[in-house]
């Protein structure tokens, strides 16, 4: 395991403990990786073509505001066999400005 993901790997274990954070509330959201339907292709284009950008539109919303309420970390994660954005797998992307943020959660 290397570096950045063992401290990516903390502070996700960090949020988690209960006896660290009793009274804190966290969210750690994921999204699936595979879909049980064979005929999801179908599904899938509908609904990026129709749904995703006005969702997307809702998520950075809600992300944004939960960074800047909250003191917060975001990262993306390896279980993904090819990933869009190998090299920034478990780095922290607090920082990296709100538009390119918004890029990657549109994306």
């Amino acid at each position: 395991m290397n570096r950045k993901k063992a401290n990516a790997n903390k502070i996700k274990d960090k949020l988690l403990n209960t006896e660290i954070n009793p009274k804190n509330y966290y969210y750690i959201d994921f999204v699936p990786i595979t879909f049980p339907n064979e005929d999801y292709s179908e599904l899938s284009e509908y609904l990026n073509k129709d749904f995703k950008p006005h969702f997307a539109k809702k998520i950075i919303f809600i992300a944004f505001t939960i960074l800047y309420y909250y003191d917060s970390h975001v990262f993306l994660d390896d279980t993904d066999q090819k990933p869009l954005y190998p090299k920034l797998i478990n780095k922290d992307l607090r920082r990296i400005g709100l538009d390119k943020l918004a890029k990657l959660i549109k994306k």
